[in-house]
C-alpha cells in the first residue's frame, strides 16, 4: 500500500495528465500507464476514504469543455462506465447484478467495442440534425455541430417514417479508421506538415476546430452505440433501428445469450490478431445487459450505470517500482543487471523483473533503487523498461554506480569492460563459478542445442554441487550409479539421463557449437558456421579474417568466436569431447535450393506464425540465408511487431527492401 505522500503526488500527476488528454488532445502518457497510477490512487483512497482528495481524477468524469464553444447541458448525463480486467471481475459484475433482481429475472448480454475516439451525442428534431455536443465533463459538453456536418457518414436528415420524424439522441463515438489515419499522416508528412501520434488525438482535436473546414478535409468516421428517444426493448433491436436510419455502428457488435458465451467472445477478442481486424482502435470491450428495462431497474453506483461493464484488454503498459538492481553473471561472464520489481499485473501476468541490459543502457534511462519505471512487454512476451516517472523520484535517490556496485555485490571477482564494448565481464581466465557451470551445463542440454533430455537446470544444480560435472565434458563420464544416489533422481531417472547423453555423442555440429555458449552464437550464427566449414575440425583452424569473410558474421561476433577457440580451456575442452566420442557431424545446406536459394535475410520483431528459432529455420529450409545483422549484402528485411528501429533505418539508408510477415510468407512457397 502507498503512503501519504506518494498519493499527493499521484494525485497531482493524474490531473496534469487528465488535463492534457481531455482539454489539450495532448496526452504524455499511454491508457494503461494512466490506469495503473489511477488503480494505485483508488487503493490508497479506498483504504483512507477520510483522506481521500476531492480534487483527484478518480472523483470525476472527464474534463471541463473548452471555453471556445457554446457549453450546452446533456439531457441524460453521458455516464462513465467501471472498468473490469480480467474474468473474475466480469463474473463479479454479473452476480451482483442477480443479486439485485427477482430469481426469475433472466438475461443476455450485448458486446460492443470500447472505440478510441471522442465520444458526441447527436441530436435529431424532427427528423434533422439539429445540435451535436461533446461528452465534456459527463453532464456539460461542447457544441461542435458545424464540425458533425462535415462527417460523411452522419445523416444530415432521417429517413421518413414514424421513428425518423422523431425527436431523437444518438451517441457514439468519433473515430478514424486506422487505414484513413496513416494515408493522412503520410500525405502530411509528405507535404512537411504535422503528423499525430493516433487517430484519437486526430479525431478529437478535429472536432474541436473552431473553423469547420478543416474538419471537412479530415477523414472522421461517427459511429453510434446507443439511440436514446426510442421505444426499443433492448440493444438488439437500437442496433436494427440504428441500421434502418442509415446511421453506422460498429458491425463487430454482437449479443451473447449466456455467460459461457460472453467468455468466449472476451477470450476471442482478446487478442491482438482478432483485433487487427477492427477498422478503428479498441482498448477494451463493452458489456451491457441487452434488456433495457432492466438497466434502468438496476439504476447506478456513484456515477457509472450498473447494467454495463468495461472490459479492458490486457495493458501494454504499465507503472511499477524498482526495489532493487542486481547485476547476475552469465555463462560467459557477462554481466547483466536485472531489474527488481515490485510486483505488477501486465498482460495478463504477474512481472517481478526485467533486464536492464548493461551499464549505457542504465545509463541512458537513468533508472535508479526507488524509481517508478513504465514497463511494456516487447512482442507480448519479455518485459522491458520502457522509462522513468522522474516526478515520483524519491528525493534520497542516487545514480546507479556500475563499478561499485559490482564491487558490493561481488567482492571476491574481478570485473573489466574492454574498450568498444558495451559490456562488463569477468576479467582474464578466471574461474568459472558453480552457477555459471549449472547455466552452461543447463544450457547445453537444453533443446535448441543438444536437447538432452532430464538434464535441465534442476540436474544440472544437483550435478555441480555434487562435484560429479566440473565442466561439459564431464557430462560424458557421469556414472549412472553415482546420479541415481542424488536427490529426486532414482535409478530410473539416471538410466534415462545416460541414454539420452548417450545419444547426444553424434550432435549436428550447429547445435553443439549453439550448445558451447559462445558469446554472440545463438542459433542462427551457429548455423552458418556449420554450412560454412561442414566439420568442427576446420572451424577449429580458422582465423578471425577467415570468420569474417562469412555473410551474416560480422567484426564483433567474429573476434568473440576467434577468442573462444584461442583459450586454452577451450581448445582442451574440445581434446576431450573428441576423446569422449562426442563428433558433431556435418549440418547446414551445402548448396542452397529451394524458393530462397542464395537470398540472405534478416528478420527482426516478433512474427505471429513464427518463434526467433523457428523463422530462422523456415528461411534455411526454403534455401535462404537467416543473417543475424544486416550488410550491402543482405536482400531483405522482414519485420514483425517491434521491429528494431535502428536496423529499420539501416535497412533503408542501405537500400534493403522491408517486408512484413505476409509477403515473408508468400517469399517462402516461392
Amino acid at each position: 500500500m502507498i503512503d501519504a505522500r506518494r498519493y499527493r503526488q499521484i494525485v497531482g500527476l493524474l490531473q496534469r495528465y487528465t488535463f492534457e488528454y481531455h482539454s489539450l488532445d495532448r496526452p504524455s502518457v499511454s491508457d494503461a500507464v494512466y490506469d495503473s497510477l489511477v488503480a494505485e490512487a483508488e487503493a490508497y483512497e479506498q483504504a483512507h476514504p477520510d483522506k481521500a482528495d476531492p480534487s483527484s481524477p478518480t472523483r470525476r468524469v472527464g474534463s471541463q469543455p473548452l471555453d471556445d464553444f457554446v457549453k450546452v447541458a446533456h439531457q441524460e448525463p453521458m455516464l462513465s462506465i467501471n472498468h473490469a480486467f480480467d474474468w473474475e471481475e466480469v463474473v463479479a459484475w454479473d452476480q451482483r447484478n442477480r443479486d439485485r433482481l427477482p430469481a426469475d429475472k433472466d438475461f443476455g448480454y450485448f458486446v460492443d467495442f470500447k472505440m478510441d475516439g471522442l465520444a458526441l451525442s447527436v441530436h435529431y428534431r424532427r427528423g434533422r440534425l439539429w445540435r451535436a455536443v461533446t461528452r465534456g465533463d459527463g453532464q456539460v459538453g461542447e457544441e461542435v455541430t458545424a464540425n458533425a456536418q462535415t462527417i460523411k457518414n452522419l445523416p444530415l436528415k432521417l429517413p421518413g417514417g414514424q421513428l425518423g420524424s422523431q425527436d431523437l439522441e444518438v451517441r457514439g463515438e468519433v473515430v478514424i479508421y486506422k487505414a484513413d489515419f496513416d494515408r493522412f499522416n503520410q500525405a502530411q508528412a509528405d507535404g512537411g506538415q504535422q503528423t499525430y501520434a493516433n487517430p484519437r488525438n486526430l479525431a478529437a482535436g478535429t472536432m474541436r476546430q473552431l473553423d469547420s473546414k478543416i474538419a471537412a478535409q479530415r477523414p472522421l468516421v461517427f459511429l453510434a452505440y446507443d439511440l436514446l428517444g426510442s421505444s426499443a426493448p433492448d440493444q438488439r433491436a437500437v442496433f436494427a433501428r440504428l441500421e434502418s436510419l442509415g446511421i453506422s455502428h460498429n458491425r463487430a457488435a454482437h449479443f451473447c445469450p449466456s455467460l459461457k458465451q460472453l467468455k468466449q467472445s472476451l477470450k476471442r477478442w482478446s487478442t491482438d490478431r482478432q483485433r487487427q481486424k477492427l477498422r478503428f482502435w479498441a482498448d477494451g470491450i463493452v458489456i451491457r445487459i441487452n434488456d433495457r428495462l432492466i438497466c434502468r431497474e438496476l439504476g447506478f453506483v456513484g456515477k457509472s450505470p450498473r447494467g454495463l461493464l468495461a472490459y479492458k484488454y490486457p495493458p501494454t503498459e504499465a507503472t511499477t517500482i524498482v526495489e532493487q538492481i542486481i547485476l547476475s553473471i552469465g555463462r560467459t561472464g557477462v554481466v547483466t543487471p536485472i531489474a527488481i520489481f515490485k510486483p505488477t499485473q501486465l498482460g495478463g501476468t504477474t512481472i517481478r523483473h526485467a533486464s536492464l541490459h548493461n551499464a549505457d543502457e542504465i545509463g541512458r534511462l537513468d533508472v535508479r533503487v526507488g524509481d517508478t519505471v513504465v514497463i511494456y512487454k516487447a512482442g507480448e512476451i519479455i518485459p522491458k523498461v520502457d522509462r522513468v516517472v522522474t516526478d515520483l523520484r524519491p528525493k534520497t535517490s542516487k545514480k546507479f554506480n556500475f563499478p561499485a556496485e559490482l564491487k558490493k555485490q561481488h567482492p571476491n571477482k574481478d570485473f573489466e569492460r574492454p574498450e568498444g564494448v558495451v559490456a562488463w565481464r569477468l576479467a582474464g581466465q578466471q574461474r568459472q563459478t558453480p552457477q555459471q557451470l549449472v547455466a552452461a551445463v543447463s544450457h547445453y542440454g537444453s533443446r535448441p542445442a543438444l536437447a538432452i533430455d532430464g538434464l535441465g537446470e534442476e540436474t544440472a544444480q544437483r550435478l555441480v554441487d555434487n562435484q560429479l560435472v566440473s565442466s561439459l565434458a564431464d557430462i560424458y563420464r557421469l556414472d549412472p550409479q553415482e546420479v541415481a544416489q542424488l536427490e529426486g533422481l532414482g535409478e530410473k531417472s539416471a538410466g534415462q539421463l545416460a541414454k539420452a547423453i548417450k545419444a547426444s555423442r553424434r550432435p549436428a555440429l550447429d547445435r553443439f557449437l549453439f550448445g558451447l555458449g559462445i558469446d554472440h552464437v545463438g542459433t542462427i550464427t551457429a548455423s552458418l558456421l556449420a554450412g560454412h566449414y561442414r566439420s568442427l575440425k576446420k572451424l577449429a583452424a580458422s582465423d578471425i579474417d577467415q570468420l569474417m569473410s562469412i555473410d551474416g558474421i560480422g567484426p564483433k561476433v567474429a573476434g568473440s568466436i576467434s577468442d573462444w577457440l584461442n583459450q586454452p580451456a577451450n581448445r582442451q575442452l574440445l581434446a576431450e569431447f573428441d576423446d569422449l566420442g562426442v563428433k558433431p557431424r556435418a549440418s547446414g545446406p551445402r548448396t542452397p535450393t529451394g524458393p530462397l536459394a542464395g537470398v540472405k535475410i534478416v528478420v527482426s520483431g516478433r512474427m505471429e506464425q513464427w518463434g526467433r528459432t523457428e523463422v530462422g529455420q523456415a528461411i534455411r529450409q526454403a534455401g535462404g540465408q537467416a543473417q543475424s545483422s544486416l550488410s550491402p549484402q543482405t536482400d531483405y528485411l522482414a519485420v514483425g511487431d517491434k521491429p528494431s528501429p535502428n536496423k529499420v533505418a539501416k535497412a533503408e539508408s542501405l537500400g534493403i527492401k522491408i517486408i512484413d510477415e505476409k509477403a515473408l510468407s508468400q517469399l517462402l512457397v516461392g
